[in-house]
């Protein structure tokens, strides 16, 4: 989710949580899927945003 902060700038996305009871582990992490970018950070797992392509950033540069 991206939005905009007071001043109109844009403010950085926030990643998605995986939902669950449980506290993910390295051993679940190898079990996703290698297409989806996950961080666990003590025992919750977030789905990391994407980085920004070379032409997004060039074309955002002139706005």
């Amino acid at each position: 989710m991206v939005g905009k902060n007071i001043k109109g700038k844009m403010k950085m996305p926030i990643p998605l949580i995986k939902k669950a009871a449980q506290k993910y582990t390295w051993h679940d992490y190898l079990t996703w899927p290698a297409e989806e970018r996950w961080e666990i950070i003590d025992g919750v797992a977030y789905n990391m945003t994407p980085a920004p392509s070379v032409r997004h950033q060039i074309v955002a540069q002139c706005h």
